[in-house]
């Protein structure tokens, strides 16, 4: 059990504050260059996920506090970005996630493609992650 005095003190909140804005940074960083080095989506979204529980640790105010719906909605949008990726090219005639019907360009369309799918799952990722702490969190009390 998490005692919540400890995050009281002035230093752990100081550093904090200063710190959980470059946590977010990185995670951007990490999902706009997912798919041309190591990281993704996922690394991205539990990166988030973890800046905005520190911020709810710490703060205990509920800062950041999202409601049990929301995360649920941003959870599925980033599962039907991924299978909205996939299933345009079958419009096309093509494959599930061929990404060469996207663009002209074979590179480009690759590049388009991989992007979008890390963005629907850094989305689902961070979201269910929160959930899984909101919901815990809610169970301890």
């Amino acid at each position: 059990m998490i005692k919540k005095n400890l995050y009281k003190s002035p230093i752990i909140k100081t550093i904090t504050r200063f710190i959980i804005p470059y946590i977010c940074l990185y995670s951007l960083y990490i999902q706009v260059n997912g798919e041309i080095s190591p990281g993704g989506g996922f690394q991205a979204g539990v990166i988030f996920a973890s800046a905005i529980i520190a911020a709810d640790l710490v703060y205990s105010k509920n800062l950041m506090h999202f409601s049990i719906g929301f995360l649920r909605i941003i959870a599925v949008i980033g599962v039907m970005i991924y299978t909205g990726v996939g299933f345009i090219p079958m419009i096309f005639d093509s494959y599930y996630l061929d990404y060469s019907v996207l663009a002209n360009d074979k590179f480009l369309a690759q590049t388009i493609g991989i992007f979008t799918i890390e963005l629907g799952v850094g989305l689902t990722v961070a979201a269910v992650m929160y959930l899984i702490y909101f919901i815990l969190q809610e169970t301890q009390n």
